[in-house]
């Protein structure tokens, strides 16, 4: 099977995020592949619209997996644009 031009150049992002209404606040993480970071953020804006829908939730972290498809993860943070 061949990869899809979108599938070549876009990045797999993880979106941690804590919602602090829950009993016991924890961390949580959602995955999205995106072309940057911000739609990745937009991607997950959508998700809480539909299935985090009356929780409150804050973003912490956004990550990007570096060196995908290889024997080891590295997790690079990226800055996020106000």
């Amino acid at each position: 099977m061949t990869k899809s031009l979108y599938t070549k150049m876009s990045k797999l992002y993880k979106v941690q995020y804590e919602i602090s209404n829950e009993d016991k606040p924890h961390p949580h993480a959602r995955y999205y592949h995106a072309l940057n970071s911000q739609t990745a953020v937009e991607m997950f804006k959508a998700t809480c619209e539909e299935s985090l829908q009356g929780y409150q939730v804050c973003i912490e972290e956004v990550d990007r997996l570096e060196d995908e498809g290889t024997d080891h993860c590295h997790w690079e943070q990226v800055k996020l644009e106000n």
